[in-house]
């Protein structure tokens, strides 16, 4: 199920620091076009919202696939390096 769109992170990722009053707990485009936009920056249109937001959920599965090539790189080095040092006689047989 996709996650629906959090209207805060998609304007903090077009425009950091980004100055406005109401409120956003809703993430709807009705509370978005009801924000008071106090930012000199040109208020963005809700297509970019979308837009950024599908964007940060690229980065997110491309982040969450990285971490879980990683941990299995972890995992493969930390065997090779205990079959070696069982070899040398680093370690006993018996350790896993």
């Amino acid at each position: 199920m996709k996650k629906p769109m959090d209207v805060s992170l998609a304007i903090e990722k077009l425009l950091p620091a980004a100055s406005y009053n109401g409120s956003l707990t809703a993430n709807t485009e009705t509370a978005y076009s009801c924000l008071r936009w106090k930012d000199e920056r040109k208020k963005p249109t809700w297509e970019e919202l979308q837009n950024a937001w599908a964007l940060i959920e690229i980065n997110k599965e491309t982040e969450e696939e990285r971490l879980v090539i990683e941990a299995k790189i972890q995992a493969e080095i930390r065997k090779i390096a205990i079959e070696r040092l069982k070899e040398k006689g680093e370690i006993r047989v018996e350790y896993k």
